[in-house]
């Protein structure tokens, strides 16, 4: 499995 959705969390925070 693959940590996409901690990606694209960690993108999400970091645009914020």
């Amino acid at each position: 499995m693959k940590c996409e959705w901690s990606e694209r969390i960690r993108g999400s925070l970091e645009k914020a």
